[in-house]
């Protein structure tokens, strides 16, 4: 998984995903990793502050369990925040 940042300007983060069925498996599976990506992405808004987010993934997503998405994505989210201060916005 890819999360690509940008700071937009508003005061508040955007979210785009690009989750393909080829990638994800079928569109149960899409629908699944979309809405953990939305309900994470909706619990660490306050740390993101002013940016617009699209979450890329990869082959072999599919297989992981959702605590292991949350997980990853808690990762992403922290890493997205601390670069906030040094001017890096990319992860």
């Amino acid at each position: 998984m890819t999360i690509l940042a940008i700071p937009n300007d508003l005061q508040h983060p955007r979210l785009g995903t690009a989750i393909s069925i080829k990638v994800s498996g079928n569109a149960v599976q899409r629908n699944r990793i979309k809405r953990l990506v939305r309900e994470s992405f909706r619990q660490h808004q306050d740390l993101l502050g002013g940016r617009d987010l699209v979450v890329l993934v990869r082959p072999g997503i599919r297989s992981r369990s959702n605590q292991q998405l949350l997980s990853a994505l808690d990762t992403h989210w922290r890493t997205i925040a601390a670069h906030a201060h040094t001017g890096s916005d990319s992860h």
